[in-house]
């Protein structure tokens, strides 16, 4: 986990994580749509810094995954 520093953090997260392998077919697909739409909305309406910003986040995340 991430936020080992933060315990509410890490509580918040496991009981998403529990609550999503809960989910029904139906529910899970309306849930990615949803999330999906949310993702394209905020990349939408994001300032040309905050744009900069997240390309740099994505490069530095692709760099560790490749490592």
């Amino acid at each position: 986990m991430k936020n080992k520093e933060n315990p509410s953090q890490t509580a918040t997260l496991i009981r998403q994580c529990k609550r999503r392998v809960a989910e029904i077919l139906d529910e899970r697909e309306m849930h990615l749509t949803n999330d999906h739409e949310n993702k394209k909305r905020k990349k939408v309406l994001e300032t040309p810094n905050q744009y900069e910003v997240r390309l740099a986040k994505n490069q530095i995340q692709k760099q560790k995954e490749r490592q």
